[in-house]
């Protein structure tokens, strides 16, 4: 068996579990670190099962003050305008921030395409590989918790390498399995969801994965993605006003916390 991502032999099975009265085993690249989930179930039935969890969660709250932060960030990079990308846009609240000068384009296979579309987000219904988009058409592409759920993250990114412009930004979050948060849940981290999830990534993982495609790594940071260790909400509050306020302040690129925001350039 060789892994999905480096081609590396060094494989080791890391456990199975159980999801929709299924066995899902989860192996490891020992090169590389990347997980991702191995199965003997059709193409079909997988997508069945994701298909069902999308359109049973695709609208979000209002985290309009959290998406302005992000838009505040890749502006500090250096990305204040032009043709920005959102795969997976849900119901567009991340676009819907990007207003004038930015020309927002939406990909997004659910019914909450429909929601973004009302905001005047242009929303393709179709993976990014099937709508072919021009050659360096894009300043910013961004993909906020989706690569995780993909088939195959390196066609992807190859595509997004091919419809950026030069120099051009992409932003990915996803889990980061190394994470302090991530290691002290195990396998009760929320992010083993298979087939939900395919793909767990470490930084490590990650950067290999973007440089491997055409990207140079230029930032990343962690946050608790408005999550909580514990369901106590007396702990809830204390962890609110001093431990998030330590590390997704402060220490934002100590990989205290399991959401990983990384940013990568597109090199020449």
């Amino acid at each position: 068996m060789q892994c999905n991502l480096c081609c590396s032999e060094n494989i080791l099975l890391k456990f199975t579990k159980r999801y929709d009265n299924k066995y899902w085993r989860i192996y490891e690249c020992q090169e590389c670190q990347v997980e991702y989930v191995c199965h003997n179930y059709s193409q079909e039935e997988v997508l069945e099962i994701q298909k069902s969890y999308f359109n049973l969660n695709n609208t979000s709250t209002d985290n309009s003050i959290y998406w302005k932060n992000e838009l505040a960030i890749i502006m500090a990079i250096g990305y204040n305008s032009g043709a920005i990308l959102d795969v997976g846009c849900n119901d567009g609240q991340f676009l819907s921030i990007c207003s004038t000068p930015w020309k927002r384009y939406g990909i997004e296979l659910s019914t909450a395409g429909d929601l973004a579309r009302e905001k005047g987000i242009t929303v393709i219904n179709k993976e990014i590989t099937e709508y072919k988009f021009p050659d360096n058409f894009f300043d910013v592409v961004t993909m906020f918790a989706v690569i995780e759920h993909l088939k195959d993250p390196k066609g992807l990114l190859k595509e997004i390498n091919r419809i950026l412009k030069p120099d051009g930004l992409v932003v990915i979050m996803t889990g980061d399995k190394n994470s302090f948060k991530a290691r002290t849940k195990g396998e009760n981290w929320h992010m083993y969801c298979p087939p939900i999830h395919l793909w767990f990534f470490s930084r490590k993982s990650l950067d290999l994965l973007a440089e491997s495609c055409g990207f140079k790594s230029i930032y990343h940071r962690y946050t608790s993605g408005g999550m909580y260790w514990s369901k106590n909400r007396l702990f809830q509050i204390i962890e609110k006003c001093f431990v998030k306020s330590i590390f997704e302040k402060w220490f934002k690129q100590i990989p205290f916390y399991d959401h990983l925001y990384a940013y990568y350039r597109k090199e020449q």
